[in-house]
Formats: structure tokens, C-alpha cells, sequence
């Protein structure tokens, strides 16, 4: 009852807000939309090019199966991972219907049903679960759980199914990057960038939820606040940290953040920020923009203070990841409230815990 009272209202301020500030009519929405979907384009089709050398680096390893070539495909791999953060805040238009985050990330793998499958010689992707999956899956079949290259090569060459499921995954990814790639290029981003209001149903009101949305939940609390402990009563959740078994977990944040703060700026171009300064948006006595952009930084200087193994961090040094999380806390709040009100914009995405 509380969140539908809060969702009213905010509703109703920013109704008025739209119908009093005059500001809101000089915005080029169109222009900014033309950028930000050129952006759009250009890192899915950089995901589809390292999942492409991804592809390259296995098929020489499974040519020649050596330490030197599992190491290359690890790297490709790490490549990957991070292509895919800079389109994981972009769950939207052609990346929703398939639900390509389950696809691309649903994290930790459940390591004993791959295992099992590739016991059992089962290469059928679409027969295993999410958790089986995806990038998550690969990671674990090309890094192990223990961190030992020599393991993993011994496992991927005394299992004649491992490489064939290894090739299965990565297709299913490739063909569902391509899918969203090229209707991003084609029909879509022509819908996205004629859609120039506010309203719920239009590019901003559906991509500003969107992109708030994962920075709530999969970025404050899937990246940080689960494994920490903060929805679970302070007991750290560390088999649930993304990348750990890569070892990239600190990185693939620090991927994430930087990659979200140029697109909040449209990297050279037209961006959000460019919205805000357009109507005059403030925060106490600043520009709204800046105080967003500032905070991005606060957030990526908390994680330049953390080292891997992030568990070890959650574990020895919890007061510095707590203090990571808050700062995490206050970039949702400005997006979500003081940013998302300033345009106008309703919030219709529901929340764990009605922040």
C-alpha cells in the first residue's frame, strides 16, 4: 500500500513538474535518442565480436590443447565478460523477450548439472537450465573451480563432450547477441528513436526504467549487496559473487560502472546529462548532472580501494565493501528519484525493499 501511494504521487509531482516547467519543451529528445541508440548498436555489436574471438581462441585450443591456448581462451573469455556489462544495463526493446540477462548471466552455474551433462555426452543446450548456461557456465568450464589451468585442461581433454558443449554454449549466445544486434539495427532503433516523450510507453520512460532498474538490482545488490549479506541479515552470500571463479569480480563492477557513466553522457554526444542541464535540473545547489556524475566517481574510487578476491574482501575487510554498497545506495537514489522525477519520468518497476 505504501509503494502504490509513494508510485501515486510521484505520478502526480511529476505530471505538474511536466506541465510547469517550460524547460521541458526545449529538450531535443529525438536528437539525444538518435545518439544514445548509436551507442546502443555499437557495444552489442562489440559483445558479438568477442564472442567471435571467444569462438577463434577455442577453436585453436581444441586444435591444440595447451596451457598457452587455455590461457588465451581465458582472456577471450574475460573480454567477453566485460563486453557484456556494457549491455547489461540495457535490458530493453529487442533484449527483452528472450530475456537475454537470464541467457547472457544467471550466475553462480550450477556446476553439477554441467558436469553431469557432459558425463552423460547431453550437448543439448536448450535441455539444461538457465543456471547451466551462458557465460557463468563457460566461465566455469574454462577456469574450474579452483583456479588451476592445468586441471581444467586435464577435464576438458579427458571428456571427449566438454569442447562440443563448450562450442554449443557460445552458439546459443551468439545467436541470440546477433538476434538483439540486428534488430537494434534495423527496424527497432528507428521505433526507438521516433518514441521522443516521457510517458510510460515512450524510449525515455521505458529505457530510463530500465537502466535505473538494473543498477538497483543487479548492479547495488546482485554485484555488491547479495554477496555481502545485506538480504540476508549480514551473513555474506560469497558463493553468489559474479566472476569469482575468474576471478574478475572487482573488474567486471568497475566494467560496469564506467561503461554506465558514458552512456549517462552519450559518451561524446547527446546523453542524459545533456537532458538534465536542458531543464535545469539541480540537486541542493548543484547541477542534477553533475551530482550523478560525481557520484559515479565516488562509486568507482570505493571499488579502486578493493583488491581480488572480492570474497576475501567481503570476508576480511567488510566495513570497506559496506561502505562500497552505501555509495552504490545514494547513486540509486539520485537516479531514481531526483533524476527520474526531474523528467518527468514514472517509475514502474517494483523494488525488493521500497527504497
Amino acid at each position: 500500500m505504501k509503494k502504490i501511494f509513494f508510485l501515486a504521487c510521484l505520478f502526480i509531482i511529476s505530471s505538474c513538474k511536466d506541465d510547469n516547467n517550460p524547460n521541458q519543451t526545449d529538450v531535443d529528445r529525438k536528437a539525444i535518442l538518435e545518439n544514445l541508440g548509436n551507442i546502443i548498436v555499437v557495444q552489442y555489436t562489440a559483445l558479438e565480436e568477442r564472442l567471435n574471438l571467444l569462438e577463434t581462441a577455442l577453436t585453436n585450443l581444441e586444435a591444440s590443447p595447451t596451457l598457452t591456448n587455455i590461457n588465451a581462451a581465458q582472456t577471450a573469455f574475460n573480454n567477453t565478460y566485460k563486453a557484456w556489462q556494457s549491455v547489461q544495463f540495457l535490458q530493453f526493446g529487442p533484449a527483452e523477450s528472450p530475456a537475454l540477462r537470464t541467457i547472457f548471466n544467471f550466475y553462480p552455474a550450477d556446476t553439477v548439472e554441467i558436469v553431469s551433462a557432459i558425463q552423460s555426452g547431453n550437448t543439448d543446450v536448450s535441455t539444461l537450465g538457465n543456471d547451466a548456461q551462458g557465460l557463468p557456465a563457460l566461465e566455469f568450464l574454462l577456469f574450474g573451480n579452483e583456479g588451476n589451468d592445468q586441471q581444467v585442461l586435464d577435464f576438458i581433454t579427458a571428456n571427449e563432450d566438454a569442447l562440443p558443449l563448450i562450442f554449443a554454449l557460445i552458439d546459443k549466445l551468439q545467436t541470440q547477441a546477433k538476434s538483439v544486434s540486428d534488430t537494434w539495427k534495423n527496424a527497432y532503433k528507428s521505433t526507438f528513436t521516433n518514441q521522443e516523450g516521457v510517458d510510460v510507453g515512450s524510449s525515455f520512460g521505458i529505457m530510463t526504467n530500465a537502466i535505473i532498474s538494473d543498477m538497483e538490482a543487479y548492479c547495488r545488490d546482485g554485484k555488491v549487496g547479495i554477496p555481502l549479506g545485506v538480504r540476508t541479515l549480514g551473513t555474506p552470500q560469497l558463493n553468489l559473487i559474479e566472476g569469482k571463479k575468474s576471478n574478475t569480480s572487482l573488474t567486471l563492477l568497475l566494467t560496469y560502472i564506467q561503461a554506465y557513466k558514458s552512456f549517462f553522457k552519450g559518451a561524446t554526444g547527446l546523453g542524459y546529462d545533456d537532458y538534465l542541464n536542458t531543464i535545469g535540473a539541480k540537486y541542493n545547489d548543484q547541477n542534477l548532472s553533475d551530482a550523478i556524475l560525481q557520484q559515479l566517481a565516488v562509486v568507482e574510487t570505493k571499488i579502486g580501494t578493493l583488491n581480488e578476491p572480492f570474497e576475501l574482501e567481503i570476508s576480511n575487510n567488510k566495513a570497506a565493501v559496506e561502505a562500497l554498497y552505501q555509495e552504490l545506495q545514494k547513486l540509486t537514489i539520485l537516479l531514481k528519484i531526483d533524476m527520474a522525477s526531474s523528467m518527468s519520468i514514472l517509475i514502474t518497476y517494483q523494488d525488493a525493499d521500497g527504497d
